[in-house]
This record gives C-alpha cells, structure tokens and sequence, in this order.
C-alpha cells in the first residue's frame, strides 16, 4: 500500500505509522526464521526468503495485535512498546529448567498464543494458499508401519493416504487438532494425545500411543502410521521412539534414534530421557 493510499484514508498517516510499528520486531525474528527454518530439498533462495519473511512478518504482527489487545485497558493507542509480547515465549522457554518442566499458566498462554498460533496460521497460508511448505520434510518413510512428519494440513491428507499408505494418525499437538474431516473422508483413524509444544509427553500417553499403534496394524495390517506433532521433530519422536521400545522391544536407544535420523534428519535427539522413562519398570 503506497503513501498516496494511505494518506487518502481516514486517519491516513496514523495507520501509516502505525503499520511500520513491529518492524524493529520483525528484523529480530526474521534473524531468528534464518537459524530456525533451514533450506529444504526442494527450496531454493526465493522460496526460503518467502518462508522467512511472511512467518516473522505473521508473528510479530499478530504479537503486536495480542498485545494490543491485553493491554488495551491501560493504554488504547496502539504504540512499538506492544510488539514487545512477541518475545514472551522465548524468554518463558529460556527460563524453564528443561523439556520436563511444563509452564504455568503464564508460560502456557505465552506459548499457546504468541508461539504456536503464529506458526500454524503461517504454515495454513504457505501450504493452502501460497503452495510452500513451512516445516520440512513433510513425512520420512522410517518402516513398513511409522511415518514420521510434520503437521498436515487439508490438502495433505490425501497425498498422507496415497502416497504413503497411511491409515492411522497420531497427533502429538496440543495446538492442533489436525484437518479431521479430510481423515473422515479418506477413512483415516486419528488419536490425538496433545501436549504443549517443547515439552515431554507423559508416560500415559506414550503407552496410548504404542498401544493404539498395535490395535491399528491389527486391523490395517498392510496400512502406516503417521506420527506428527508441528515441526516432526521432538514430541512426534518421543512418540516413535516410545513405539520401538514399547513394541518391539528396543533396548539400544541411542542406536534406534541414530536410525531414526537417518530417515529424518531433523529428528531431535533430546528425546531419549522422556522415551526411556516409560521403560523404566523393566530396569
């Protein structure tokens, strides 16, 4: 929108110099999209500037409108101080002692609100409008029954069933329910065990998941299991990992996760205590 537009409008310049608010954020964030974010198989300089760009421009403006709308009781002129909240769940995530402490009430809404929600509104748009994928790889083939990935979306679904013969999903999110009538439609059965993102699953839910595993390839035998959490890489592996120790009785952790990444590269090897802790009854 040029100056012309925006001085044409009601209150022209003050949307104008209102909009360039979040920037000093914003260059911050598109620092941290370049450590976060990392080039794909099929990106290229364009596609990963896009990614970068349009996810820390979602992030810090809708931070900035978040805060807006928390403090709006106190101040009601939108100001730069409000894009600050946008930091909130780094430092909420700094300040935690390890992935088995889970936040409190305050860490919790940082993390649901300013963390997860500009990411999936940012990984919805890329996929279904724009045609690029914001957490890559989708989906690593890692046996005859596990497929591993990243959260899929309403067009993916059917690639999830066609391409990798996938009948079964477990989604580790917290966050996201998943496109549930996609999987209604193609016949996909969905067990959702949520947890905040960054933190362990429970023990519950790790033996849920194996047991759901088991139960499904009783009554898809020749069908996989798509195992997801946002990114694919921590709480979606804890989840497999916890499969291989639970049902087929992996005893060498490390070894199983060093396979695992050979599969998935971005699989996170901090897992390992969290899976480890549903077997420890055995030891």
């Amino acid at each position: 929108m040029d100056n012309g537009v925006l001085e044409s409008l009601p209150g022209g310049n003050a949307f104008r110099s209102r909009f360039y608010l979040p920037l000093p954020a914003f260059s911050v964030f598109f620092l941290l999209m370049i450590k976060f974010l990392k080039k794909d198989a099929l990106d290229n300089k364009v596609t990963l500037f896009i990614k970068r760009t349009f996810t820390a421009f979602v992030w810090t403006y809708w931070a900035t409108l978040f805060g807006y709308a928390v403090f709006y009781y106190f101040t009601k002129t939108l100001t730069p101080y409000h894009c600050l909240v946008a930091y909130a769940p780094l430092i909420a995530m700094e300040f935690r002692e390890s992935r088995n402490t889970y936040y409190g009430p305050v860490g919790f809404v940082a993390m649901r609100f300013l963390f997860d929600t500009p990411l999936i509104i940012s990984g919805m748009l890329l996929r279904e409008v724009v045609g690029l994928r914001l957490f890559t790889p989708f989906a690593s083939i890692l046996d005859d029954d596990i497929v591993q990935g990243s959260m899929p979306f309403p067009s993916d679904v059917k690639t999830l069933v066609e391409k990798y013969n996938v009948k079964s999903v477990i989604n580790m999110c917290g966050e996201y329910p998943g496109p549930q009538n996609h999987y209604k439609h193609y016949g996909v059965e969905q067990l959702r065990l949520p947890r905040v993102d960054t933190t362990v699953p429970y023990v519950e839910q790790l033996k849920l998941g194996a047991t759901f595993i088991l139960k499904r390839k009783m009554e898809e035998p020749d069908a996989r299991i798509f195992i997801h959490c946002k990114g694919g890489i921590a709480r979606a592996s804890c989840m497999t990992l916890a499969h291989y120790i639970l049902n087929k009785s992996v005893k060498d952790t490390k070894k199983q996760l060093g396979i695992m990444k050979e599969k998935r590269p971005v699989v996170f090897e901090g897992v390992v205590p969290g899976a480890v802790a549903i077997d420890a009854p055995r030891k």
